[in-house]
């Protein structure tokens, strides 16, 4: 009742966080819903929303549901266990690993090591290898969650004139053609047309790679390699107009 004389939704909409705020409001009055038949106090309800968060058993109420059209943004440990039509995999820059171990556990000695104001214990930088070796290992599986999400689509930011280093690093191997498979490209069907560049801009002292850059197109399976459709950026509408929504009316 409160909220609704108020109005604070229509007011909360319009934070630069509105939609999650929302979602949280909603949230917080079911769970006084469910505590109130056995609640002796508002205090009551107050303590045990801090108990909850203390424990770390408060996080974020979902802003869309599971069926609901629309475009979710998620860190890949968010997206375990779930499944999407389209899954754009984003920040291809980021580094596999970092060039130094973050921790090195010794659970028969409960010990835990790690770098403290950029000091390292030795038993850590002695441990280097092994830990940078365990951190590839998982950097592998975790793009490996990553491309199984998606259902029908999956898009891998790539670029044409050779591979990168990345956290995508892993993928490169099947997404690259060899050789041999480049000159197998068709049009893709249900695509635009296609030019000759999968790079849509280089620098004025950079050139395409000696061979040419990958072009655009489908390349069909080659070996464990699946069917891939290196995409034309010249083929995007870009620089379109966009329908925001009131809340970025209000804020801009």
């Amino acid at each position: 009742m409160l909220l609704e004389g108020a109005r604070a939704q229509a007011g909360i909409a319009l934070w630069g966080t509105g939609e999650q705020a929302l979602a949280n409001c909603a949230r917080v009055v079911g769970l006084a819903r469910q505590f109130e038949p056995n609640a002796s106090s508002f205090r009551a309800f107050v303590e045990r929303l801090e108990a909850d968060a203390e424990r770390n058993d408060s996080g974020e109420a979902p802003i869309i549901e599971e069926g609901t059209e629309g475009v979710r943004m998620m860190t890949v440990h968010k997206a375990k266990g779930l499944e999407f039509p389209i899954v754009i995999l984003a920040d291809p820059t980021s580094p596999l690993i970092s060039a130094n171990p973050s921790r090195h556990v010794v659970p028969e000695r409960q010990l835990w090591l790690q770098p403290l104001c950029g000091c390292s214990p030795i038993e850590l930088r002695e441990a280097a290898g092994e830990e940078l070796w365990r951190d590839r290992e998982e950097a592998i599986r975790l793009a490996y969650v990553a491309t199984t999400r998606a259902r029908d689509l999956l898009v891998v930011p790539v670029v044409g004139d050779g591979e990168r280093p990345g956290w995508l690093e892993v993928l490169n191997p099947a997404i690259y053609p060899p050789g041999e498979a480049r000159s197998s490209v068709t049009a893709a069907p249900g695509c635009p047309p296609f030019g000759e560049d999968s790079v849509f801009e280089r620098g004025p002292d950079i050139k395409p790679p000696r061979g040419g850059s990958i072009r655009p197109g489908l390349y069909p399976p080659f070996g464990e390699r699946p069917e891939i459709v290196w995409w034309d950026p010249r083929a995007l509408e870009l620089d379109v107009e966009e329908q925001v929504s009131l809340r970025q009316q209000a804020r801009s």
